[in-house]
C-alpha cells in the first residue's frame, strides 16, 4: 500500500509539468500554469522535508500575487501535518477517499449503452460536466438532456484533450451524451477523474460504464495501476464494486 501511495504521489507531481513551470517554496512545490494551460494547477509537498507554516504562507501569497486560486493538494501522510497547517492558515480543508486498482482487479463489465472516446462533440460532453457537478453525488434528479447548454470550449482545453491530457470518454443515450469521465496516463499510472452523470440518468450504471471504459483504454495505453479520488465514501462504494479498493485519502485546501 505504501508503494501505491508513493506512486500516486509521484503522479500528482508529474502530471502538471507538461503545462506548468515549477517554483519551490520551502517544502511546497507550486505549479504555475503556462500560457497553453487551461488548468490553474496547485501547490503540493515536494517531499524534500517537513512542510512548515511559513511554506504554506509563502505559497498562499504567491498564488494571490499571480492571480491564481489558492490551492494546496497532497496525499494524506506524505508528509504528515499538511492538513493542520492549511487549516491554521485559514484554508478550507477537504479529504477524499483514494482508490486504486490493477488490471486484474477490475470487475468485468459490458456497457449496455454506447460508451466511447470523445473525438468530436466536445462542447456537449463538457456540458454534461457543467450540469453533473452542479448536482454532485449519486441522487437522481430532474436535470436531463434538456439541461445541456453547449458552450464554446476553451481552445487550450480542446488542444490538451486532443493530446490526451486528459482523454475524455462519454456515454450516449439516443445520440446524446448523458455521462462523462476522463483519464490521464503518466508512465504506468493512470488517474480517472471527472466522472459524472446527468441527474435524470443516474443509478442506471452509466457512471460505472464510463469508468470501466476509461480503465480499459488507460490499460491499453500502458497503465498498470489506476487511481481515483472519490467525492465521498458513498461514491467510493460505487467504485469498489468495480474492483477499486481504498488505500488512503487525498487532501485539498482552498481559500
Amino acid at each position: 500500500m505504501n508503494d501505491e501511495l508513493a506512486a500516486v504521489d509521484r503522479y500528482c507531481d508529474a502530471v502538471p509539468r507538461s503545462a506548468a513551470t515549477v517554483e519551490e517554496h520551502g517544502s511546497l512545490r507550486l505549479f504555475v500554469p503556462t500560457a497553453g494551460s487551461f488548468h490553474p494547477w496547485y501547490a503540493r509537498p515536494s517531499q524534500q522535508g517537513p512542510v512548515t507554516a511559513g511554506d504554506v504562507d509563502a505559497v498562499i501569497r504567491r498564488q494571490r500575487e499571480l492571480g491564481l486560486p489558492v490551492s494546496v493538494e497532497w496525499v494524506e501522510g506524505r508528509p504528515a501535518g499538511v492538513a493542520e497547517l492549511c487549516g491554521a492558515a485559514g484554508l478550507e480543508v477537504r479529504h477524499h477517499p483514494l482508490l486504486v486498482a490493477s488490471g486484474d482487479e477490475l470487475v468485468p463489465l459490458e456497457p449496455q449503452v454506447d460508451v466511447r472516446l470523445v473525438t468530436e462533440d466536445l462542447a456537449r460532453v463538457e456540458a454534461v460536466a457543467d450540469v453533473g457537478f452542479v448536482h454532485p453525488g449519486t441522487a437522481v434528479g430532474a436535470e436531463g438532456a434538456e439541461a445541456l447548454v453547449a458552450q464554446d470550449v476553451d481552445p487550450r482545453r480542446a488542444a490538451r484533450i486532443a493530446s490526451g491530457h486528459p482523454f475524455v470518454v462519454a456515454a450516449y443515450v439516443g445520440g446524446t451524451p448523458v455521462a462523462r469521465g476522463s483519464f490521464t496516463v503518466v508512465d504506468d499510472l493512470a488517474e480517472i477523474t471527472g466522472v459524472t452523470t446527468l441527474p435524470a440518468f443516474r443509478r442506471q450504471g452509466l457512471g460505472a460504464a464510463v469508468t470501466t471504459v476509461c480503465a480499459e483504454l488507460a490499460l491499453q495505453r500502458g497503465a498498470r495501476l489506476l487511481w481515483m479520488s472519490a467525492t465521498d465514501e458513498a461514491v467510493a462504494r460505487v467504485y469498489s464494486r468495480l474492483g477499486f479498493r481504498e488505500i488512503g485519502r487525498t487532501g485539498a485546501a482552498e481559500a
